[in-house]
Parts: structure tokens; C-alpha cells; sequence
């Protein structure tokens, strides 16, 4: 049931895409034949948010694999290597924090060991 929605969810979206790119192109003529640059302007701009939006869709599909729902664990081990390697794991920590906590991804640091 769940995979059935997400690939409604996905159908709908490209069409939905599909739509807007049309309508966006029809303006832009009607914006041209009428000599409207304002109008214009302000489809190309909603063409640039349909191209990003395409953008972050392509790259949803490339993690659609059959595990890629799942969820994932992430330990970062500073080993025995010191000060700068303790140092090291916690920028890594940090970069991978700040990524999970991106949409529509989900992170969180369960437990830290102090210095």
C-alpha cells in the first residue's frame, strides 16, 4: 500500500510538472504576441522554480531503490588517533548532521563522547 501511494505520489507530480511547463510556455507566447514583458519575465521565472523542482525530482528517483525508504545508522569513530582525529570525526559529525537534518531526510546525534 505504501509503495502505491509514493508512485502516485510521483505520477502525479510529473504530471502536475507537465501541466505547469505547458501553461508556462503558453504564457510566454501570449506574453510575446502581446508584447507583455512583465508576463514574460514572470514565466520564465516560474519556468527556473518548475527546473529546480524537476531537478530535486530527478534526483528522488536515483534514491528509489527498493531499500533506499529504509532507514540508515551512522556511527563516526574518532579511533585512536588523538586530538586531531577527534577533532576530525566532529566536523564529520557536524556535516552529517547538518545533511540528515535537510529535507526530507531526518537526523538526529543519540550520544556524544566528551573530549
Amino acid at each position: 500500500m505504501r509503495e502505491r501511494q509514493q508512485l502516485e505520489s510521483q505520477i502525479s507530480g510529473v504530471e502536475r510538472l507537465q501541466r505547469e511547463l505547458a501553461d508556462q510556455s503558453e504564457l510566454i507566447e501570449l506574453g510575446e504576441a502581446e508584447g507583455d514583458e512583465t508576463i514574460v519575465s514572470e514565466a520564465e521565472a516560474a519556468l527556473g522554480k518548475l527546473a529546480a523542482e524537476a531537478e530535486r525530482r530527478q534526483v528522488e528517483t536515483m534514491l528509489s531503490g527498493e531499500a533506499d525508504s529504509n532507514d540508515a545508522f551512522l556511527e563516526v569513530h574518532a579511533g585512536a588517533g588523538g586530538t586531531e582525529s577527534q577533532d576530525w570525526a566532529l566536523m564529520l559529525l557536524r556535516m552529517y548532521t547538518a545533511l540528515g537534518g535537510a529535507e526530507p531526510l531526518q537526523g538526529r546525534a543519540p550520544r556524544r563522547a566528551s573530549r
